[in-house]
């Protein structure tokens, strides 16, 4: 069996789930005879489902829309984390409430409710913010984190709505941020608190009323001189801040020509002309400042970052180099005194050495400036400063590469020896660390190195020290129990999962149990209760609950091997699938160690590598139980080793028994067509897919894609598409589950059954079970939600036996005939008070005319007729029978049976009994709860609604009610399930 060697590289998943049990020892005390009572088992721990987690983030939004003030925000006044901070609480509750907008994206009640346009409830806070210039790092972070989140408007200028707001909290960031990185809870240059912007325009002011004619001018005269003073102490105070005053006075520079541009569009010579005046002052003061000084660190260090910052902007764009023209002799071309330069394309080779060559020297000057290392402020303050950064360039605003390269320095030379971090920004290998900046250091290493790590995409895994130990400290001590600042350390701890496809913590499953424990929590009026007040610890709540719950599309699987050479491939197809589709989806990591269903909270199951992963018989049979349970792998060979190529070709053959095989994808495969993105993929690279007849199971890419993800080559389009492709293919162009809703069914608290049915799966010489985990989930679902044991078979026409199993199902794909005997074994089967059930497997043409002679060679005289309206099959009204009078067609087959929303199925009446059902189209599929697309047939919920109808009518006609009793019952529970789907 392939195994895992630790965390096989960066972010991998190290721990997993264990099965803990324990010997207990019965022994007989002195004197004593009898044998010791028989410990009871404990019962098992109730862990919070995903509607448990959809109730409770409901009642924590109806709680903070509550929680309004008469101004229609949430400022309180309370200190939240420290006396001032406007803006702080209101950003932060709607960032929690725009990330529970898109959890709840099904819900259209709750999508009105926190629409950002609603006037009623989160309208009125989203307009005041906008207006708000950020004075404070909390504010600054948690503004951008939350009004990145609105509706990109191209149309938007420079200054203007969200964009100038975001300017704003950009301005912030850059010039607050220490040297050496930091961030206190204020950022130096305000001088009397206010930004360098604001000091500037009122300077500029001053310097407007001092030249008006009529004034006094000695007064005025002072009050330059005042505002003269206030724009240089802020100067003085920028000297060690990293954006310093260059870059306070680069961004009034900005507004200014931003403003003249505008003012020139739209014919406006007053404002231009003010424009153009602004900058020339601003450029005569700029050369007349105070001197700053530089900052903390070396001057070669700073050289060396911006170098880096210059050659790493070559990617966007065309750069160029200058070289001598040279006339035909070879001889340099003069003009007068000076050559003749002309530019010449930089190739990519160019830019990415000189890129390498940057690195270089500013790795030499790290190590120089090393003990030049003087950080300000706190941690806490950092994760906001460095998360609102990432806001900001994950919207598309540039943040300059030295940003990154000192907010990363800062937190890799702040850790401690434990593998955490301390509140308090102080060198050195010792400190008292604590659980919040433990989750946070990681977190924000994780943000730092997608911005600093430009390294090409290997075949060789690389590790990360810093992150590696960040990650074993948690995995020692994660705890979803109650501890300080709980809410707020539940909120970094669902930033390390998310930013690591981590689902488990050591042993601990952080989503679930954190979940559960966050819910536990909650008061009766919704909200959660912190220390600072209910709206801050409701949010974190919420943050955890609806970012956390949202649904993953690939689990990556760990195997012993190079299974994570691109540890961001499986990270940054999923952000760009998020972005591109407006789906809140994630991603995660699984392994062999756990069993193949934890991996169910995916319908994709994806594998990367470019050896043979040496897969054992055991780790086949988990790829056979994925797969059977509905699920697709899809593989990718890193570099395109043919070697990898050919070990999933024989996996996957093996996987089914050699009962199918991988074939090359045609260029018309419903993958590279616009039915799924919106666009043909024309061209697409060489792919290989295995099918069991309704869907494809397996689908493999010879070309190395995880190269594109990890390097985000946006460029290479088909590399994107494909994988987006087959999301929309495995979904059915629907939603996902939650994460707590697995397609797993949990039987450890199933009812006590109250009837067996036992059905026989008819095996035929056709392909007669291309779903062989249907039944076997429905089984469960029978026994869990409707309180019935059915025990399954698989026999062949001759050996149904109707006492054993009364219910014999046949399906396929393929056309199948039966021979006499059979033929005569099924009449008797129906004679011993059997019924079948036929459907065609996926709505196949082919195996539907099949049945349909198998049902005239069985009944030559009777006829299929639909069955009526107020059938128990179709009206429910049986013991535990669901309403189907209405019904949800999958999305792909709507397409095909437009304007129908009852179920067609047609049976045969044998004098007071119906002997057999049958459906031409799909149900068998939508018993694995998936709704794959290309499948004509019913949505996942509602053929498992029909399938229960089916074999508890089968039973009532063997069973008949008394007279006494009534004649159908409608389980409450099951509608209101029902409905709910």
């Amino acid at each position: 069996m392939a195994g895992t060697n630790g965390r096989g590289g960066r972010y991998a998943l190290a721990a997993t789930a264990v099965a803990l049990s324990c010997s207990l020892f019965a022994g007989l005390a002195a004197g004593q005879n009898k044998p010791a009572p028989k410990p009871k088992t404990p019962p098992a721990p109730k862990y919070a489902t995903d509607a448990d987690v959809v109730a409770s983030m409901k009642k924590g939004i109806d709680y903070l829309l509550s929680a309004k003030n008469a101004q229609g925000n949430w400022e309180t006044g309370r200190s939240w984390p420290k006396s001032g901070q406007k803006a702080g609480e209101t950003s932060l509750v709607l960032y929690a409430l725009m990330h529970a907008a898109h959890s709840l994206q099904d819900d259209l009640v709750y999508q009105q409710k926190l629409s950002w346009r609603n006037k009623e409830t989160v309208g009125p806070a989203v307009d005041w913010l906008i207006q708000q210039t950020p004075e404070e790092t909390y504010t600054a972070g948690m503004m951008a984190s939350a009004l990145t989140l609105l509706p990109k408007r191209k149309d938007e200028k420079p200054g203007e709505g969200v964009r100038g707001a975001l300017e704003r909290c950009r301005d912030y960031l850059m010039v607050g941020m220490g040297g050496d990185g930091g961030y206190t809870y204020s950022a130096p240059g305000g001088g009397d608190g206010a930004r360098f912007q604001e000091l500037w325009d009122k300077y500029v002011e001053a310097l407007i009323a001092a030249s008006r004619p009529g004034g006094n001018a000695k007064d005025e005269a002072e009050e330059v001189k005042k505002k003269r003073e206030d724009l240089d102490k802020a100067v003085r105070s920028l000297r060690n801040s990293f954006g310093g005053a260059d870059m306070a006075m680069q961004s009034v520079l900005a507004n200014l020509r931003a403003k003249q541009t505008a003012a020139e569009a739209a014919k406006n010579a007053g404002e231009a002309n003010r424009a153009r005046a602004e900058i020339v002052e601003l450029n005569k003061y700029w050369q007349n400042a105070p001197k700053t000084g530089g900052r903390n660190l070396a001057e070669e260090l700073k050289k060396a970052r911006e170098e880096l910052a210059r050659v790493s902007a070559q990617r966007v764009g065309v750069a160029f180099y200058e070289r001598e023209v040279k006339d035909k002799d070879g001889k340099t071309v003069m003009r007068g005194n000076d050559k003749v330069m002309e530019k010449v394309p930089k190739t990519q080779a160019d830019i990415d050495r000189e890129i390498q060559q940057a690195r270089a020297k500013l790795q030499s000057a790290e190590i120089q400036a090393k003990n030049d290392f003087s950080p300000i402020g706190d941690l806490s303050n950092a994760q906001y400063g460095a998360l609102g950064a990432w806001a900001l360039a994950d919207w598309g605003m540039e943040i300059r590469t030295d940003y990154w390269e000192v907010t990363d320095r800062f937190w890799r030379l702040l850790q401690k020896q434990d593998g955490a971090w301390t509140y308090a920004s102080t060198p050195g290998p010792s400190g008292n660390t604590t659980h919040t900046m433990g989750v946070a250091g990681i977190a924000t290493l994780f943000v730092t190195t997608e911005f600093t790590d430009d390294k090409p995409p290997t075949l060789t895994p690389r590790t990360d020290p810093n992150i590696e130990r960040g990650l074993a400290w948690l995995d020692k001590d994660f705890s979803a129990k109650g501890r300080g600042h709980f809410y707020y350390y539940m909120y970094g701890v669902e930033r390390v999962g998310l930013s690591t496809g981590l689902k488990f913590f050591g042993t601990t499953d952080w989503y679930r149990d954190g979940s559960t424990a966050i819910i536990k929590q909650q008061k009766p009026d919704g909200s959660w209760d912190g220390e600072y007040n209910q709206n801050v610890s409701t949010s974190y709540a919420l943050l955890f609950l609806s970012r956390g719950r949202n649904p993953i599309v690939f689990n990556k699987l760990q195997y012993e091997g190079p299974w994570n050479a691109r540890p961001r491939d499986n990270a940054y197809i999923t952000r760009w699938m998020a972005k591109e589709y407006e789906k809140p989806i994630n991603w995660q990591i699984v392994n062999l160690k756990v069993d193949a269903e934890q991996w169910l909270d995916a319908p994709i199951l994806l594998i990367t590598g470019s050896v043979d992963p040496k897969f054992g018989p055991e780790d086949i049979a988990k790829l056979r139980t994925f797969i059977n349970a509905g699920g697709l792998i899809f593989s990718t060979a890193d570099g395109g080793a043919a070697a990898f190529t050919q070990a999933m070709q024989r996996y996957a053959t093996e996987v089914v028994d050699r009962k199918y095989e991988m074939r090359p994808l045609p260029n018309n495969h419903v993958l590279f067509s616009n039915e799924l993105v919106g666009s043909d993929i024309k061209a697409p690279p060489q792919m290989l897919g295995m099918s069991n007849g309704l869907r494809e199971i397996w689908v493999h890419s010879t070309v190395d894609m995880g190269a594109s993800w990890q390097a985000r080559r946006y460029s290479q389009k088909d590399h994107f598409l494909i994988p987006a492709a087959l999301f929309f293919y495995a979904t059915g162009k629907g939603s996902l589950r939650g994460k707590l809703a697995p397609l797993a069914v949990d039987l450890t608290t199933a009812p006590e059954p109250v009837r067996t049915i036992g059905v026989a799966r008819v095996d035929h010489q056709g392909n007669a079970d291309p779903e062989p985990g249907a039944w076997a989930r429905f089984a469960k679902l029978a026994e869990a939600e409707f309180k019935t044991k059915m025990p399954l078979s698989t026999v062949k026409f001759t050996e149904l036996d109707a006492k054993k199993t009364p219910v014999a199902h046949i399906t396929g794909t393929t056309g199948f005939t039966a021979n006499e005997a059979e033929i005569a074994a099924a009449q008797k089967f129906i004679k011993d008070g059997g019924m079948f059930f036929i459907d065609a497997a996926g709505g196949s043409g082919q195996f539907g005319s099949s049945a349909l002679s198998f049902i005239r060679s069985v009944y030559p005289s009777n006829a299929l007729e639909p069955l009526p309206e107020d059938h128990p099959i179709i009206n429910g009204k049986m013991p535990d029978g669901v309403d189907c009078s209405v019904v949800r067609w999958r999305n792909f087959a709507r397409l095909k049976v437009r304007g129908v929303n009852t179920a067609q199925f047609e049976g045969v009446k044998d004098g007071n009994r119906w002997t057999v059902i049958y459906s031409a189209h799909d149900v068998t599929s939508g018993l694995l709860g998936t709704n794959t697309w290309g499948i004509v047939g019913y949505n996942a919920d509602w053929a498992e609604n029909l399938a229960r109808n089916v074999v508890l009518f089968a039973h009532l006609q063997n069973n008949p009610p008394a007279a006494s009793q009534p004649a159908a019952t409608t389980a409450p529970a099951t509608q209101a399930k029902t409905a709910a789907k």
